[in-house]
């Protein structure tokens, strides 16, 4: 059987619109998964820098507990406790992170943890507690809030969830 050219124009639009279809639900599938992939990327990213930083204010508020030992008359720390130990615990706390680092660098982190760190170290030298300019536990503890304050709000700005 001999088909007409109607039957062979018929035939090739069936033929181009399952060809069409099948190309079209390739292509689609294959941006979906692109624009899928990247949302997950962005979501499994948030979820580390969350971690990390929920591990880096908790760690350095310890910290800066251990560091007011400093400012005690008698010291009633255990070893691990000490100030110093606190004070380089803290850097690595810092240096450590992987997925905040870059945004912790544009926070000046590291300055502004050396700056507590420095005060800590005044008030472990010896000197006349009548003498002015003395480093106090309410001074540094002061510091301290400012330092936490500031930082959380620099967490919450950075993931995105200001108040």
């Amino acid at each position: 059987m001999k088909l007409t050219p109607e039957q062979i124009f018929s035939i090739f639009l069936v033929a181009a619109g399952g060809l069409i279809g099948l190309i079209s639900g390739v292509l689609g599938a294959v941006v979906n998964s692109i624009f899928t992939s990247r949302r997950e990327h962005r979501r499994w990213l948030f979820d580390q820098k969350r971690v990390e930083y929920r591990e880096l204010l908790d760690g350095l508020h310890e910290c800066m507990e251990n560091m007011s030992g400093a400012f005690l008359s008698v010291n009633v720390t255990k070893p691990q406790n000490l100030p110093d130990v606190a004070i380089a615990r803290g850097n690595i706390l810092i240096q450590s992170r992987i997925f905040v680092g870059p945004a912790l660098e544009k926070f000046g982190i590291q300055n502004r943890w050396e700056e507590l760190a420095a005060y800590v170290i005044q008030a472990e030298i010896p000197r006349n507690p009548a003498q002015k300019g003395c480093p106090t536990l309410t001074s540094f503890q002061l510091k301290c809030c400012a330092f936490e304050d500031e930082l959380n709000n620099f967490v919450r700005k950075d993931l995105g969830i200001e108040s």
